[in-house]
């Protein structure tokens, strides 16, 4: 086992700093029915924490900065003119349509509404498949369906790119995937399902398993407490062990500081308690990869345990995925400077290229912007057409929504993209929150 320490131990947070400040204004204009199609009708229940290490389990840290408050505009200096077309760095042409597909209008995930094979002409217009896949299978919660939204954005994108693009990016996935978190049997499976996509004979039920190797496969952290709490009752540790490990789990949740020399007793315990080779490391936020004081443990767990593992992707996890994948990915900062920063973002991107972005999983309500616990995906097909995915779409959002092939794009896809500046993770001392830009061709 191998701990990241510092040459003295020091107080860290036991959680990276994700549940940054955002705005707290949002906008209330419900689609109208001539954009929606309608939501499948079985649904399956939403968890409070479903993505990014399990927020439910999340621990109060300190953070520098103060929460923007509701009434402004952006964060300190925003500018409220809004771009005009000529201002969009996008590709240009017509082609507007503004068109959204699978409307929720539960409170609860909705579910696949597609099923069996794929219709052929789907394949040349993809949106048509996308809009029908979540990332909750069609036969309800299944394994991972509820943490998958990482990769299940990483996969809507690709599929936006076409077949080939998509076959590409499962058996790269595949190929450079670790044995010890997706075997040689599941890797195999997953090249097997890019053959079927690559001929076009796939199903809906191959997109959604390969969803969730995809998670397998990309998911290599998780919380330490949230390791903690899966290890409390393991009978590999004797009863003194536990009680000393539930004493680490209560100061965990009691907000208490973990120190280095914790952090690796922890680890030992972890280990011996999983029976897997488990390291408690220090991760650098991303966002602040030059302050100390930023730092958070995380846990990594080798061999079959991982598949049990049920945390979020993070967004290294995330970037380390897609570029397995092939996507190239770099991180790019969000101009919070503007009035509409997702527009602005759209404007930017190149055809091909697609933009996952960190937000809350549900719209902001009393004044309270959420917990970023979420990805959602803009992105422009190769033919520069801008769309919007949402795996996992929350009560008034649709899994899909499609613009213009031009930099000027239609009323209500902009409305579309509006709903979501409220819900990103800003960084509450005013960084600019980064998003993973991939090219999954």
């Amino acid at each position: 086992m191998k701990v990241v320490s510092s040459p003295a131990p020091q107080v860290r947070n036991t959680e990276p700093s994700t549940t940054e400040a955002t705005t707290q204004a949002h906008a209330t204009t419900s689609p109208t029915p001539a954009e929606t199609s309608t939501p499948s009708s079985a649904e399956a229940p939403r968890s409070d924490g479903y993505e990014v290490s399990n927020p439910r389990l999340r621990l109060p840290v300190d953070r520098a900065g103060t929460t923007v408050p509701a009434g402004d505009t952006r964060l300190q200096g925003a500018v409220t003119t809004a771009r005009s077309a000529s201002q969009l760095a996008g590709a240009r042409g017509g082609g507007n349509n503004g068109v959204g597909n699978g409307l929720n209008g539960t409170e609860t995930s909705l579910r696949t509404s597609g099923s069996g094979r794929i219709p052929a002409s789907s394949w040349d217009n993809p949106a048509q498949l996308l809009g029908r896949l979540t990332q909750t299978p069609r036969g309800g919660e299944a394994g991972n369906s509820q943490y998958r939204c990482g990769p299940s954005n990483l996969l809507g994108a690709a599929l936006m790119n076409g077949p080939d693009a998509t076959a590409r990016f499962l058996e790269r996935s595949a190929d450079s995937a670790d044995a010890t978190r997706l075997p040689a049997a599941s890797q195999q499976e997953l090249r097997d399902i890019a053959g079927r996509v690559r001929n076009r004979t796939a199903t809906y039920e191959d997109l959604s398993r390969a969803q969730g190797l995809l998670y397998q496969a990309g998911n290599t952290r998780s919380s330490l407490q949230l390791a903690v709490e899966q290890q409390l009752d393991s009978r590999r540790l004797n009863a003194s062990e536990r009680r000393e490990l539930r004493g680490y789990y209560d100061d965990m949740m009691a907000n208490r500081p973990v120190t280095d020399a914790r952090a690796t007793r922890v680890g030992e315990l972890l280990t011996r308690a999983s029976g897997q080779p488990t390291t408690v490391s220090l991760v650098r936020d991303e966002h602040h990869p030059d302050d100390p004081s930023r730092e958070y443990y995380s846990v990594s767990v080798g061999g079959r345990t991982t598949a049990t593992d049920r945390s979020g992707f993070d967004d290294h996890e995330l970037r380390t995925l897609s570029s397995s994948g092939g996507g190239s990915p770099r991180a790019e900062s969000l101009d919070i400077s503007v009035a509409h920063p997702t527009e602005e973002l759209v404007g930017r991107l190149r055809p091909g290229e697609a933009a996952t972005i960190r937000v809350s999983g549900t719209p902001p309500r009393d004044g309270d912007p959420g917990t970023p616990d979420h990805f959602v995906t803009v992105g422009r097909r190769p033919d520069g057409t801008a769309y919007l995915y949402n795996p996992d779409p929350a009560r008034g959002d649709h899994t899909l929504f499609t613009g213009g092939r031009g930099g000027e794009q239609p009323a209500n896809f902009l409305r579309e993209l509006r709903r979501y500046d409220e819900r990103i993770s800003f960084d509450g001392d005013g960084d600019q929150p980064n998003t993973t830009v991939s090219t999954l061709q």
